[in-house]
C-alpha cells in the first residue's frame, strides 16, 4: 500500500490504516452544541474559547479517490459548521477524531476532553493540507463563498 500519493498529497492527509468511521462519527457527535473548546484550540488575545458547533460529521467520498494500482482506500470528508473557530481548532479536532478511528482513543473520551479544557490532552494538530474554508455566513444571511 502506498504511503503517499502525488495526486492527493497537497489536498489531503493520508492515513495508511483503516479507520473506524462509526467511532469517529460517535466522537464527533459529542462536539455538537455550545462548549468550551479550550482543549482543542487557542483563543486570539483574550477571547473566550466557547464556540457553538451546529454540525460535525464525517462522510465517505469514494468517487474522489483517484484510481491507483492496489490502493484500497477511500476519502473521508469532515464537515463542521460553527459560529466561530479557535486557532488550530479544526486541525486538532480532526487529529483527535482520527485517533479515535485508529483505536488510540474511545469515542466517549471526546466529551471528557471538552470538560477538561486542557490543551495538552488533545492530539497534535493534523497537517494543514486538505483544510478548506468553504463558506462564511454572517448573521444577516449574507455569505461569502470561497
Amino acid at each position: 500500500m502506498p504511503d503517499r500519493s502525488p495526486l492527493t498529497d497537497r489536498f489531503s492527509w493520508f492515513v495508511p490504516r483503516r479507520l473506524d468511521l462509526v467511532g469517529m462519527e460517535e466522537a464527533a457527535s459529542y462536539l455538537v452544541g455550545e462548549h468550551d473548546f479550550a482543549t482543542f484550540g487557542q483563543p486570539t488575545q483574550g477571547e473566550s474559547t466557547v464556540r457553538a458547533l451546529r454540525e460535525a460529521c464525517w462522510q465517505v467520498d469514494e468517487s474522489a479517490v483517484p484510481p491507483m494500482d492496489a490502493y484500497p482506500g477511500f476519502r473521508l470528508v469532515f464537515t463542521v459548521t460553527a459560529n466561530g473557530f479557535l486557532r488550530q481548532m479544526m486541525r486538532t479536532l480532526t487529529a483527535t477524531l482520527v485517533d479515535v478511528g485508529l483505536g488510540k482513543r474511545q469515542p466517549r473520551e471526546v466529551a471528557w476532553l471538552l470538560e477538561e479544557k486542557d490543551r495538552s490532552l488533545s492530539a497534535a494538530p493534523a497537517p494543514a493540507c486538505g483544510l478548506t474554508l468553504e463558506r462564511v455566513l454572517y448573521p444577516d444571511g449574507q455569505g461569502i463563498v470561497s
